[in-house]
């Protein structure tokens, strides 16, 4: 998008470059609200009587940034559980966890 200044309570939406299909949005931009950034998707949209209109579709962007966020600590704990089982030695109880549960690797003919 290009540089461009966001008043509050307005919203500023460019064509959309990328659209495949009638039911992409026509027009994407940001908005803000009440000093909250939102998402904003437009459609151009044409009556029974062949008028045309606009349909205009806001997101706030703070619940999908805090989204992310958490995905991105979620791994980043994921990172750090297994930096902790390694400290423990883990290595070694999967190990022998490994060969208990190898031992009762069969072949079974089905």
């Amino acid at each position: 998008m290009s540089d461009y200044e966001l008043r509050d309570r307005s919203f500023n939406v460019f064509k959309n470059k990328f659209a495949k299909s009638e039911n992409d949005y026509d027009f994407t931009g940001d908005a803000l609200i009440d000093d909250q950034e939102h998402f904003a998707n437009v459609w151009v949209k044409t009556t029974k009587n062949g008028d045309q209109y606009l349909s205009i579709s806001l997101k706030p962007k703070k619940p999908i940034i805090d989204k992310h966020i958490k995905e991105i600590k979620d791994d980043l704990d994921y990172e750090k559980s297994v930096e902790y089982a390694k400290e423990q030695n883990a290595d070694h109880l999967i190990e022998t966890q490994q060969s208990k549960l190898d031992a009762f690797d069969d072949e079974i003919p089905f």
